[in-house]
């Protein structure tokens, strides 16, 4: 089977994985500028800080909230703690708690301690996104690819 960026730009979430170094940002951005060419809308979603991509873009670093960089690309980078934030503010309904809750230091000495947590939170931002994403596409207009 061979994959085409055609083919590729068919699904709606694409992960980028590998070792440290070896051009997930490089590459992820690529084809999220190829997708953004080829007329769809695209969410980039960093899970670091990246002062390359940020030095590309204008130099201000990316937040929690999608910017747009480009014609049909937009950028977002996810935070733990931010995911965990937000997550308590859908559930609880009172940001301010959500805050207080999340930015408590024992809070983040627990996230730091439990294997895989982190992670999970990240992963359950991208599941409301992608969520959020095909409700949108009854009302509104949503990312073609995240």
């Amino acid at each position: 089977m061979t994959l085409s960026p055609a083919s590729l730009f068919e699904h709606r979430l694409l992960f980028f994985t590998g070792k440290g170094g070896v051009g997930k940002t490089t590459v992820s951005l690529a084809t999220a500028m190829a997708a953004a060419e080829s007329k769809r809308n695209v969410l980039l979603l960093l899970l670091s800080p990246t002062p390359w991509v940020e030095a590309l873009f204008g130099g201000s670093r990316f937040s929690y909230t999608p910017r747009s960089v480009y014609p049909g690309l937009d950028i977002a980078e996810i935070d733990s703690k931010e995911a965990l934030c937000d997550y308590f503010t859908r559930e609880i309904h009172i940001k301010k708690i959500a805050e207080l809750v999340s930015n408590n230091r024992l809070v983040s000495h627990f996230l730091d301690a439990v294997p895989g947590l982190k992670e999970l939170l990240i992963l359950g931002k991208i599941y409301t996104l992608v969520s959020e994403n095909l409700r949108a596409g009854k009302t509104g207009t949503p990312y073609d690819l995240i």
